[in-house]
């Protein structure tokens, strides 16, 4: 049998230890390391823009911690300042300062929804920062950086899919699109999460039809071996990049950057696989 869930936690993306589950997108530590390669491929100069990381005190803020570290390093790209806080709305004006003195050039936040992270961009301004705020795939979806207000201006993040608006070379996102709005007509925006189950519900059928046209019972060992044989599998754009679901996840995303004029997310960069 094979499980999926909106967790994109490192630790399920495992074949061996976690055999029957899979992700339909990157894990947290593979959507911080394609904020860095951003960040690297980006920057001009012989010195690598500073990062600093602010993430929630739970298992879903520090899931991505070691392995941002690990990849910051094999980057050379500095971690000024590492800053943990609790989830929500919580007073922020100390790490603000603290942010201040270690001077980023990037701010990643992680293990948010929300809350804290428009009260930190509002201090940071009112601070002179010039810090670009960058954000993770929970952050990331039109209606919670609408709920952003002020603060989303100069946001960036990392997302896995394309925005239910962005349609071109992309028909599975148009057929997504056309069955939402006969489906819920006063549903103007497709969510993340609505994204999110149409593609597990593609990767599902297409482990099912491909163990059945072998000739093989619905087993989890013969699922498991079907989803492996995944790879360059064509998901119609709701990825960018042709999909491979070798390791249980597909490790790549494109960044979007908020644009104040379109009130839209729009890409800032072309699709990115870590390794």
């Amino acid at each position: 049998m094979r499980t999926s869930s909106p967790s994109f936690s490192s630790d399920l993306a495992d074949p061996k230890n976690v055999p029957y589950y899979f992700m339909a997108g990157p894990t947290y530590t593979a959507m911080c390391e394609i904020l860095l390669e951003y960040i690297s491929r980006t920057s001009r100069g012989a010195t690598k823009p500073a990062v600093a990381v602010v993430y929630s005190d739970t298992e879903f803020g520090r899931d991505p911690i070691a392995g941002l570290k690990a990849k910051a390093q094999a980057l050379q790209i500095p971690i000024v300042q590492e800053i943990v806080t609790k989830p929500g709305a919580v007073d922020v004006s100390s790490e603000v300062s603290k942010l201040r003195r270690a001077r980023p050039d990037f701010v990643i936040f992680h293990g948010y929804v929300l809350a804290p992270i428009p009260e930190f961009i509002k201090q940071m301004r009112e601070a002179g920062m010039s810090a670009t705020p960058m954000g993770t795939i929970w952050s990331m979806d039109k209606t919670t950086v609408d709920a952003m207000g002020a603060a989303a201006q100069g946001w960036m993040g990392v997302m896995p899919y394309r925005y239910s608006y962005d349609t071109k070379d992309a028909p599975t996102m148009q057929i997504i699109k056309d069955h939402a709005a006969k489906a819920r007509p006063n549903m103007s925006y497709v969510p993340l999460f609505y994204t999110h189950g149409w593609l597990v519900g593609m990767i599902f059928s297409e482990v099912m039809e491909r163990v059945l046209k072998a000739g093989k019972p619905l087993t989890g060992p013969n699922m498991k071996a079907a989803l492996e044989s995944m790879e360059n599998w064509d998901t119609g754009g709701v990825t960018g990049l042709l999909a491979s679901l070798k390791g249980h996840q597909i490790a790549s995303g494109r960044i979007y950057a908020y644009n104040s004029e379109s009130k839209l997310m729009e890409p800032a960069s072309g699709w990115i696989k870590t390794a």
